[in-house]
């Protein structure tokens, strides 16, 4: 058809703008539906780890759009524009990897996008022994809801101790408060079961080792309760093993987690205190194995001094 032609159509039939108008807004009004849908999100391949933890998340019947988009018109139509910046990343790769990596869309997101839509704004005052007083975050801190809930829609809400975590990055006992009190009630559990067997005073120390001390730090303060129990650095630090005989003044604290014969292994190397003492031994492995080993704790001198008293003298 030639243009003249489709000119004529205009002119004789100026009707034609509207249905055309009307038509380009159904297709846009179409197309910014059709994008909205939860589906959609999970056709673009970075998103489908997203869309899988969602899937398994209690939300898992509210469309994305009801959380990732604010409510309204206005909201609508910004978003969708400004989402014009993902379909280019999504065509050149340039985007973050993963996807969300530290939670800066629930940071971004109001809680409006939460309450009143979804949640109701009532104050839950208990919830499994710990209290939570809402007012006093969201409007006295002025937090919004996804700052403790991050996380939350795609199974990676915080839970138990990383809810913790989380409260005790601001009630450092400095600012805020951090006793137990302001958050639990007096018949709530607040040693986890790690702490219920009759050893864990002394068998602790293998599971920190194992996956270290970021969770003590949850409960407990760093260092120093580790201090006022062991009355040393714990774990040892790296030159413990050359320096500790500067702090046999605290022999008492070490039994608290080695057994008695843990000295013994160590430095009186060679001999067995089940069938002979030390003081009978020593020569023979001095004799045999050098004092080398002596003098990483004793000097001459105290050999001396032990020697002298009991008459017999150095070889």
């Amino acid at each position: 058809m030639k243009i003249g032609s489709i000119k004529k159509i205009f002119q004789n039939h100026p009707e034609v703008y509207f249905y055309l108008f009307i038509f380009f807004i159904v297709l846009i009004w179409g197309t910014l539906k059709f994008t909205s849908r939860s589906s959609f999100c999970g056709s673009c391949h970075e998103m489908k780890v997203s869309v899988k933890r969602w899937e398994k998340d209690s939300h898992q019947k509210v469309e994305c759009v009801k959380c990732h988009i604010g409510s309204g018109t206005v909201e609508f139509v910004k978003h969708k524009i400004e989402a014009l910046r993902e379909v280019y990343a999504h065509f050149t790769g340039n985007y973050e990897k993963p996807i969300n990596k530290d939670g800066h869309v629930a940071k971004e997101m109001p809680s409006s996008a939460c309450v009143p839509n979804c949640h109701p704004p009532q104050i839950r005052e208990i919830v499994a022994g710990t209290i939570i007083d809402h007012p006093a975050h969201t409007e006295k801190a002025k937090k919004n809801c996804t700052y403790c809930h991050s996380g939350v829609g795609h199974a990676r809400g915080k839970k138990g101790l990383d809810f913790m975590r989380l409260c005790l990055s601001c009630h450092t006992g400095k600012t805020l408060k951090n006793e137990c009190e302001i958050c639990h009630t007096k018949d709530f559990k607040l040693t986890p079961a790690s702490h219920d067997p009759s050893d864990w005073g002394k068998s602790h120390g293998k599971l920190v080792k194992k996956e270290g001390k970021k969770e003590c730090y949850d409960c407990h303060y760093k260092g120093k309760d580790c201090l006022n129990c062991h009355g040393m650095e714990m774990p040892h630090p790296k030159n413990w093993k050359k320096k500790h005989g500067q702090r046999k003044s605290l022999l008492p604290k070490c039994n608290q987690c080695h057994t008695n014969t843990f000295c013994e292994d160590c430095h009186h190397e060679g001999y067995n205190p089940e069938v002979e003492t030390w003081e009978t031994a020593h020569s023979r492995i001095v004799r045999t194995q050098g004092r080398s080993k002596c003098l990483n704790c004793h000097d001459l001198v105290f050999c001396e001094e032990c020697h002298l008293r009991v008459g017999v003298g150095l070889r």
